[in-house]
C-alpha cells in the first residue's frame, strides 16, 4: 500500500508541476505579447508586422484553407497555379492548418492561430522543462519556479512571430522526457503508439523539429540497445518512428506537386548545385542566373 501510495503521489506531483508551469508560461507570454494576438478573428497585427515570413506562413494557411479537399490531404492548389504544393512547405504549422481546415465550414472568413500556437508553445515548453527538472530534483516548487527559464528562452522569443512553428521547443523537451521516463521494456504496443503519435505530431509541426527529436530518440534507442541487447525492439521502435514520419509526409503531399521556381536551387538548399553555385552564400563565386 505504501508503494502504491508513493507512486500515486509522484504522479500527482508531476501533474501539478506540469499544470502550474504551463500557467506560468502563459503568463510570461501575455506579459510580453499582450492578449490581442490571441484573438483568432483579428489578423491585422500579422499584416502590420515587419516579419514578411510570418505573413507568408499565415497566407499559406489561408490558401490551403481555400483549396478543395483532395488526396494527398495537404495539397495547396491556390498558391502557384498550375503547380500544386504541400502545406508543409508554407511553414503554416501543417497540423494546425489541417485541423482548422476541417473546421472551415464553421469558422469566419478571418481566422488566425499563430498567436494561439505561440502561447501554447511557451506554456508547453515551460511545462515539459519543469518535468525534466522534477525528474532530477523531485522537488515540485523548484521545478515550477524553474519553468520560466524555458518559457523565456531567448531563441524561443526570437522565433515567436518570425518562424512560429520553430518555437516548438516543447517537442524537443518532450523527446528528452520520453528518454528519461519511457520504459521500452514494457508494453510494446503502447510504446509503439507513443513513438508513432510523437513522430507524426513533430513532423507536422515542422520537419526541422522532427529531425532534432529524431536525434534524441536515436540516442535513447541506442542506449536501450547497449543496455538490453534487444535488437528486435530497437529496430521496431526506430522503424515505427521513422515510418510514421514518411507516411505523414506522403499523406500531406510532400512528395507531390510541380516545381515552378525560376531561380534554380535557391539560397538555403544544400544539394549538389551548392558545390558549383554558392548563390552568394559560400566561398565559391556565384554563377549568373537567368531570370525567366
Amino acid at each position: 500500500m505504501l508503494q502504491t501510495s508513493s507512486l500515486s503521489s509522484e504522479k500527482t506531483d508531476r501533474i501539478r508541476v506540469f499544470i502550474f508551469s504551463m500557467i506560468l508560461g502563459s503568463i510570461c507570454f501575455l506579459l510580453i505579447y499582450g492578449p490581442y494576438v490571441l484573438n483568432p478573428f483579428y489578423d491585422d497585427w500579422i499584416f502590420l508586422s515587419d516579419e514578411r515570413d510570418m505573413i507568408q506562413h499565415y497566407l499559406g494557411f489561408c490558401m490551403y484553407r481555400s483549396s478543395p479537399w483532395q488526396f494527398p490531404l495537404g495539397l495547396v492548389t491556390t498558391a502557384s497555379y498550375p503547380h500544386d504544393m504541400s502545406v508543409i512547405y508554407t511553414d503554416a504549422i501543417p497540423l494546425f492548418a489541417f485541423i482548422f481546415k476541417l473546421l472551415d465550414p464553421i469558422l469566419p472568413q478571418i481566422f488566425q492561430y499563430l498567436g494561439i500556437y505561440g502561447m501554447l508553445s511557451a506554456s508547453l515548453t515551460g511545462g515539459f522543462g519543469a518535468l525534466i527538472i522534477y525528474e532530477h530534483t523531485g522537488k515540485t516548487l523548484t521545478s515550477v519556479l524553474s519553468s520560466p527559464f524555458y518559457s523565456l528562452s531567448w531563441i524561443l522569443l526570437y522565433r515567436m512571430f518570425y518562424h512560429t512553428s520553430l518555437t516548438s521547443h516543447w517537442l524537443i523537451l518532450l523527446a528528452i522526457y520520453l528518454w528519461m521516463r519511457l520504459d521500452l521494456n514494457s508494453n510494446l504496443l503502447k510504446n509503439c503508439l507513443i513513438y508513432s503519435v510523437f513522430s507524426c505530431v513533430a513532423l507536422l509541426i515542422h520537419p526541422y523539429i522532427w529531425i532534432m527529436c529524431a536525434g534524441i530518440v536515436a540516442m535513447a534507442l541506442l542506449e536501450y540497445l547497449i543496455k538490453t541487447k534487444k535488437w528486435r525492439r530497437f529496430v521496431l521502435y526506430g522503424a515505427v518512428f521513422c515510418g510514421t514520419a514518411f507516411f505523414s509526409l506522403y499523406v500531406f503531399g510532400a512528395f507531390t506537386g510541380g516545381v515552378g521556381a525560376n531561380l534554380g536551387a535557391g539560397s538555403y538548399e544544400a544539394n549538389l548545385n551548392t558545390f558549383f553555385n554558392s548563390m552568394g552564400y559560400g566561398l565559391l563565386p556565384e554563377l549568373p542566373v537567368a531570370l525567366l
